[in-house]
C-alpha cells in the first residue's frame, strides 16, 4: 500500500475514528485502526463492538492495500506531525507503516488483521433527518437519562414518530425529559431504543459531520448513520420504553411562572451549600407572588433568594434534587419557564413559556 494526502484530512478522520477504539480491551486487535487505500480513497475504521467507525477521505492511491495498527499510537503521531507539512505519505514495507512529509518519517509496526471485525451492515427500516434536528433531540434530553445498564430501557434515549413529529424521551425514574421535533418525512414506524453510554461517540461523530442530510437504517439490534463519506453503526436496546404518558399530569393545582436568569442566578449561588442529597426547597406565597429557593449544609451554612414571580393557584412547598434543576435550565430556550403543580408529592411539570416542544418532569425528594 502506497497513498499520498492531506495531512490536515488525515488528522480530522482519526481523530474522529480513534474515538471508538476499545483502549484497554483484552482483544488486541479492538484497539487498532484499520487503514485502507483503495479507488482513489483513504479510508479508516473502528470498533469496540459497541459502536463502529468508517471514514474516507479522497487521496492519491498508487498502490491499494489495507493494515491495521494500533489505534493510541496511530492517533498521537498523526496529532503531533506539524500542519506546515502540507501532504503525508503513507506506505506498507513488510509489517511496518511508514509516515513520511518534508521533514520527517516515522515508522509504526502494524498489528495482524485477520480477526479485526467487520462493521455489520444494517438491514431494516431506513429514514433521513436533518443532522442539526437530530442532535438537537437527543441532546436536550440524554441528561436525563439512566446512567447505570440495571434498567437497560431506561439507560438509553428512546426517540419515535407520532403525528408529524420525532419525539425524543429519556428518564431515569425521578425526572424525565421530551422533545419533540417536527418530523414528516418518513412513513417508516419508527422506534429505536439507544444506550445511553453510546450516546456520546454518536453526539461528537455527528457533530462534526459536513453533512446536512443522515440516513439513518435500524434493526431489532443495530442502527447505522449514514452520509457521503461517513458510516456510524451503534447497538440499540431491543426492549420498551415505559409509557410515560400516563404521569404526566394534565391538570395543576399551583402555577409559576420564573425568569430563566433568576433561576440561573439562584442556582449558582445554593449549589454551594447543598447537602448530601443536594436537595434545594421552593416555597411559594401564591398572594404575594414570592418564591423563597432555600438550601442548608450543615457543614457549611445555608443560603436563600427570594424572588418575584407569575403565579395562579395555592401556595405551595416542594423540594427536588438540586442538579435536576439546574441540569436543565439551559435546556428551556425561552426567556421564561412555567411550572405548573397539583401536590407537595405529585411530580413538576416545567415547559419553557410559549414552547410546547419541550417538557421535563422531575419528582420531589420525600420529606
Amino acid at each position: 500500500m502506497k497513498i499520498e494526502c492531506v495531512l490536515e484530512k488525515i488528522v480530522s478522520s482519526v481523530q474522529q475514528v480513534g474515538r471508538s477504539t476499545s483502549k484497554g480491551s483484552l482483544m488486541p486487535v479492538l484497539q487498532g485502526i484499520l487503514i485502507e487505500g483503495k479507488d482513489g480513497f483513504l479510508s479508516f475504521t473502528a470498533t469496540n463492538l459497541e459502536t463502529g467507525i468508517y471514514f474516507k477521505i479522497p487521496a492519491k492511491v498508487e498502490r491499494e492495500g489495507k493494515i491495521l495498527v494500533s489505534g493510541e499510537v496511530f492517533t498521537k503521531v498523526i496529532s503531533t506531525i506539524p500542519q506546515n507539512n502540507k501532504k503525508i505519505t503513507l506506505e506498507v514495507i513488510g509489517d511496518v507503516l511508514s509516515l513520511e512529509t518534508e521533514v520527517s518519517k516515522i515508522k509504526i509496526k502494524t498489528l495482524p488483521l485477520d480477526e479485526f471485525p467487520n462493521l455489520p451492515t444494517v438491514e431494516g427500516s431506513t429514514f433521513s433527518i436533518k443532522k442539526s434536528d437530530f442532535i438537537q433531540g437527543i441532546k436536550s434530553v440524554s441528561f436525563a437519562s439512566a446512567s447505570i445498564d440495571i434498567k437497560p430501557e431506561i439507560s438509553s434515549v428512546y426517540f419515535y414518530t407520532k403525528d408529524g413529529e420525532m419525539i425524543f424521551v429519556a428518564t431515569d425514574s425521578f425526572r424525565l425529559a421530551e422533545k419533540r421535533i417536527k418530523y414528516s418525512e418518513s412513513t417508516t414506524d419508527i422506534k429505536v431504543l439507544l444506550p445511553f453510554k453510546n450516546i456520546g461517540d454518536i453526539l461528537r461523530s455527528l457533530e462534526e459531520l459536513a453533512d446536512d442530510i443522515l440516513e439513518i437504517t435500524f434493526s431489532n439490534t443495530v442502527i447505522s448513520f449514514t452520509s457521503l463519506n461517513f458510516y456510524f453503526t451503534s447497538r440499540i436496546i431491543d426492549g420498551r420504553f415505559p409509557d410515560y404518558h400516563k404521569i404526566i399530569p394534565g391538570e395543576s393545582s399551583t402555577d409559576i411562572k420564573i425568569l430563566k436568569q433568576d433561576l440561573q442566578n439562584i442556582l449558582k449561588t445554593t449549589t454551594i451549600f447543598s447537602d448530601k442529597f443536594n436537595k434545594i426547597t421552593f416555597s411559594l406565597n401564591s398572594e404575594e407572588k414570592k418564591l423563597l429557593c432555600k438550601t442548608i449544609n450543615p457543614d457549611i451554612g445555608e443560603a436563600s433568594y427570594e424572588i418575584e414571580v407569575g403565579s395562579e393557584g395555592n401556595s405551595i412547598e416542594m423540594s427536588f434534587n438540586h442538579k435536576h434543576i439546574s441540569e436543565v435550565v439551559s435546556i428551556f430556550s425561552r426567556e421564561s419557564i412555567h411550572c405548573s403543580c397539583t401536590t407537595e408529592n405529585k411530580p413538576m411539570l416545567l415547559r419553557g413559556v410559549g414552547d410546547s416542544s419541550f417538557l421535563y418532569l422531575i419528582m420531589p425528594l420525600n420529606r
